[in-house]
Order: C-alpha cells, then sequence, then structure tokens
C-alpha cells in the first residue's frame, strides 16, 4: 500500500509541475499594433524621438513625456517655450512658419537632449 500511495503521489507531483510550467508559456500579450499618431514627438530616456522632424506649415506637433520626471520643448530662438511637461503629459504647438527650429529640454540639454523641427 505504501509503495501505492508513493507512486500515485509522485505521479501527482509530476503531473502538477507539467501543468505549471504550461501555464508559465501561456501568454497574455495582445496582438494589436500601436501606431504612433503621426507628428508625434516622444520624450523617453531624456531624448527626443524623432531627433528632427519636417512637417508643412501649419501643422500642430505634440511632444509626449514618457519618462517619469518633467522635460521641456523650448526653442532655441525662443520661438516656443513648453514649460514643465509633467511625466505622462504632452504638450502641442502649431508651426505657422516656414524654417529650421533647433530646440532642447532646458534641464537635459547638456545631456543631449535636442531635436529640431523643419517647416515647409
Amino acid at each position: 500500500m505504501k509503495t501505492f500511495t508513493l507512486r500515485f503521489a509522485s505521479a501527482l507531483f509530476v503531473t502538477f509541475a507539467v501543468s505549471i510550467l504550461l501555464l508559465t508559456n501561456i501568454s497574455c500579450s495582445s496582438t494589436t499594433a500601436v501606431t504612433p499618431a503621426p507628428n508625434t514627438i516622444n520624450m523617453k530616456n531624456s531624448v527626443f524621438d524623432p531627433v528632427t522632424l519636417t512637417v508643412t506649415k501649419g501643422t500642430t506637433i505634440t511632444w509626449v513625456n514618457q519618462d517619469n520626471f518633467a522635460h521641456t520643448t523650448t526653442a532655441d530662438g525662443n520661438a516656443w517655450d513648453s514649460g514643465n511637461i509633467a511625466a505622462g503629459a504632452s504638450k502641442a504647438f502649431t508651426f505657422d512658419t516656414v524654417g529650421t527650429f533647433p530646440y532642447h529640454c532646458t534641464y537635459h540639454a547638456t545631456m543631449g537632449m535636442k531635436g529640431t523641427i523643419i517647416v515647409k
């Protein structure tokens, strides 16, 4: 009787272990692709992405802060200054003037957080 109980317990343990391994391989991720909004610049890891964006006159660009701390988007020539953009927040600016506009994050420019907007 002891041998039967021991074999049954061992078989039950193996079945349980295999079931756990199979369940851990189940994926719950979505297969829907996320398409970034047009004319959006992400701020993540203290970098503007994309670094350079070319748009036509009258286009609105939105900066989205994906970091856990504040950033700014500040034109080198003072054409705009967003002020603080909190973590998870966004700020938009419409470009009504043709030209090339270099800009930076006031807090992280020395770390290389710089970009350029080209308006045609």
